[in-house]
This record gives C-alpha cells, structure tokens and sequence, in this order.
C-alpha cells in the first residue's frame, strides 16, 4: 500500500510539471488547441497500475494499455513500436 502511494505522489509531481515549467516557448498555443499527457511507465507492470485504478488511484486516466516488451528488454524501441 505504502508503494502505490509513494508511486501516486511521484506521478502527480511529474504531471505538475507542465510544458511551461520544462521548456521555455516563445509562443503562446491557441486557446482551443487540446492538450494530451502521454504517460508511459518503465519498469511498472500492467497488474500493479491496474490494482491501483481498482483502488480509485488515477480516477480521471484512461485504462492502461498492455505493452508487449521486446528481448532483450529495450526501452526506446519498445515505446517507438
């Protein structure tokens, strides 16, 4: 339980980190344009992310997506694929 919400909190600080706090624009986006967070998790499996929505965690995320990894496990091309 303490690890979820260790992993809870880790992810509303990520997702506080908005576009503007990480990059300098010099450019403001059009007041219509919709806005996507793509969260992609290294290393957390797909029982435990799900365990954590049963639970009410990440109320307003849509459902995980299963990620079939390569082998040996790499990273890049895996989110790439």
């Amino acid at each position: 339980m303490a690890r979820w919400s260790v992993l809870s909190i880790f992810l509303l600080g990520i997702a506080m980190l908005g576009p503007e706090r990480t990059a300098h624009r010099t450019t403001r986006p059009a007041p219509d344009s919709v806005r996507h967070l793509i969260l992609s998790l290294d290393g957390v499996g797909y029982a435990l992310v799900e365990a954590l929505m049963r639970e009410g965690h990440f109320a307003l995320f849509h459902r995980p997506a299963r990620l079939i990894a390569p082998f040996p496990t790499l990273t890049n091309p895996a989110f790439i694929e």
